[in-house]
C-alpha cells in the first residue's frame, strides 16, 4: 500500500513493485505434493505456459531458426512440443494405453479432463492463469 503521506519509504517501494498474484486452484497439488522439485519446476512452467520454447525466446530478441528437434517440421512452440508432434503424439498414444484413457488428448485441459476421471487428487483443478492485484 503506498504511503498516503506522500514520504517516500524502502517498504512502501518494495510493496509496490511486488507482483500480486491470486493462487491459483492448482498451487497445493503441485507444490504441496511429494514430487521431486524438478518436476514441480517443470509442471509449474507447463501449468503457466511458460516453457521456454523458441517462440518465447523469439518474443525477447533473440534471433532464432527455430524448428522442432523431434520432428524436423514444425516451429518449436509448447503446445506442438507436449501434444502436436509426432514424438508427443506416439507417447500420448503409449501412456492413454497403459493407463486405458480414453479420448483424444491435444491439450493440457484434455490431459486434466482425463486426470480428474481417474486421480482425486485432480477433480478441482483447472487451468484458469492466476489475476494480477
Amino acid at each position: 500500500m503506498p504511503a498516503t503521506d506522500g514520504l517516500f519509504s524502502v517498504s512502501t517501494a518494495y510493496e509496490a513493485t511486488q507482483k500480486k498474484e491470486t493462487k491459483v486452484n492448482w498451487y497445493s497439488f503441485l507444490w504441496k505434493s511429494m514430487l521431486h522439485p524438478s518436476v514441480q519446476g517443470i509442471g509449474w512452467k507447463v501449468l503457466r505456459g511458460v516453457m521456454h520454447t523458441d517462440d518465447k525466446l523469439k518474443a525477447g530478441k533473440f534471433i532464432l531458426a527455430t524448428i522442432c528437434c523431434m520432428c524436423k517440421q514444425y516451429e518449436e512452440i509448447q503446445e506442438h512440443i507436449l501434444f502436436d508432434c509426432s514424438f508427443a503424439q506416439k507417447h500420448w498414444e503409449y501412456l492413454k494405453q497403459s493407463f486405458y484413457i480414453q479420448g483424444t488428448i491435444h491439450s493440457r485441459n484434455d490431459v486434466l479432463n482425463a486426470c480428474k476421471k481417474r486421480i482425486p487428487l485432480t477433480r478441482d483443478i483447472s487451468l484458469q492463469q492466476p489475476s494480477r492485484a
